[in-house]
């Protein structure tokens, strides 16, 4: 049975195994990358969730100057970042009707983010748990995620229940997201991830 070691927290922690508190680690990694006795030191990843020029509004305009304030005071062993590019196929033009984010001004990743992201995954769904992403994890043996960006309430929101329900460890950041909805709308989403997720994850 091979051996996995998780950093967390600049700490490396004790070996878990096939049993373990955190089997979707295997599914990241895959089944063959654990065989053997080799040891990994595995790690983090900043995701920063579609700070563009259209969700930058009067209620989400100081997430970018929170994501460097937070950049500048940990470090990760990579950054990326989501571009939500909304679609005549996307679910939310089927189901609603809604045609705002279709345009290259509205879809621009703000300047900062896309300054220090090493990797941008354009995405017309609510989650980043696209095909490619889940390639860039297992590639780059990434097992703890730090989520932040916009909106808290949908695609924020949805990307940290999609790692959830995979048991990838991960943080949610509040006070580095916003929604477009308002104060109250990112609030009323943060209640409900704390009540599902925990306080040690939501933060």
């Amino acid at each position: 049975m091979g051996t996995l070691y998780l950093w967390v927290e600049d700490k490396l922690l004790c070996p878990l195994v096939d049993k373990v508190c955190c089997p979707g680690i295997r599914d990241v990694l895959g089944q063959d990358r654990l065989a053997g006795e080799e040891e990994y030191i595995v790690k983090n990843c900043l995701v920063i969730i579609d700070v563009q020029r259209g969700f930058l509004t009067d209620d989400t305009d100081f997430v970018p100057r929170k994501i460097r304030q937070f950049t500048e005071s940990m470090n990760f062993d990579h950054i990326v970042a989501t571009r939500f590019i909304n679609t005549q196929d996307s679910p939310h033009y089927f189901f609603t009707n809604w045609k705002k984010m279709m345009d290259p001004e509205s879809q621009r990743l703000d300047e900062f983010v896309a300054s220090i992201s090493e990797k941008v995954f354009d995405k017309n769904i609510n989650s980043c748990f696209g095909e490619e992403f889940v390639t860039f994890l297992r590639e780059n043996d990434i097992t703890k995620l730090f989520f932040v960006g916009i909106d808290t309430d949908c695609c924020v929101m949805k990307s940290a229940f999609d790692c959830f329900d995979r048991r990838i460890p991960f943080e949610f950041l509040t006070e580095c997201c916003a929604s477009t909805g308002g104060k109250n709308i990112h609030e009323a989403a943060c209640e409900i991830m704390k009540r599902n997720m925990g306080l040690d994850i939501v933060k």
